[in-house]
């Protein structure tokens, strides 16, 4: 039985289009079809909009994190992966908040780059003596579930450096770590959408994010995780 288009339902005969997620498309409607602003994949020009007329499709808009109730089991799921990794993190220490786009802009102080997540850190002074806290962070509400425990992942690696003290750190190698951490939680987590999330990681093509994954990457490769995290928890940097 020949393979049908998932939007005329006539049969895939010549020249077509599938995306990450299997869906087949004839080649004349390539025009016709946007992939979604989170998952990637294709939908007509028919779609329904999401937050911020960002452009989701219906199994995003299904799984949804956007409201505290909703964020809480994914949210403990990462905290979970983060504790058996040697990166324990106190649900205490993640005061997370879920806001729209402007919000999220307003924090990261630029609108020039779409940011998911942001970590916002203060410094205090209590006896005599300066302290750096997590003040928030605050994720893009309504991610699908999967991208939003990625998103954590990667915020929560910013909430531990600064927590052990390791800050002052290159760009490059503090947004590597933290890319490296959400690319590891994709890696082996379960569902669908990890392995398209782990793959986003890899191809990000911003030089500091994309470049810096690899360095961790390899360094990784070379000494193994627990040994790479001990050196950095002993050195107090990541050089």
């Amino acid at each position: 039985m020949a393979k049908r288009c998932a939007i005329c339902r006539q049969p895939l005969l010549g020249e077509y289009i599938v995306d990450h997620w299997g869906t087949e498309i004839c080649a004349k409607h390539e025009k016709e079809v946007i992939p979604c602003a989170y998952c990637g994949r294709l939908m007509t020009n028919t779609r329904t909009r999401g937050l911020e007329d960002a452009p989701r499709c219906s199994e995003c808009i299904l799984q949804a994190v956007d409201s505290p109730i909703k964020a809480r089991l994914p949210l403990q799921s990462v905290l979970a992966w983060f504790a058996h990794r040697d990166l324990s993190l106190e649900q205490s220490e993640v005061p997370l908040e879920l806001c729209d786009r402007r919000v999220l802009d307003g924090y990261a102080q630029s609108s020039e780059s779409k940011h998911l997540g942001i970590t916002r850190v203060i410094t205090e002074r209590s006896r005599g003596r300066s302290f750096r806290r997590v003040e928030r962070i605050a994720i893009l509400r309504g991610l699908p579930v999967a991208l939003f425990q990625g998103v954590v992942a990667h915020e929560l690696g910013h909430a531990w450096l600064h927590k052990n003290d390791i800050h002052n750190l290159a760009a490059k190698s503090e947004e590597g770590f933290c890319e490296l951490l959400s690319h590891m939680f994709y890696r082996q987590a379960t569902g669908p959408g990890a392995a398209y999330y782990a793959r986003t990681v890899e191809e990000n093509r911003h030089p500091v994010y994309r470049g810096g994954f690899r360095e961790m990457q390899e360094r990784v490769k070379r000494r193994g995780f627990a040994v790479f995290l001990s050196e950095v928890r002993k050195s107090g940097t990541i050089s």
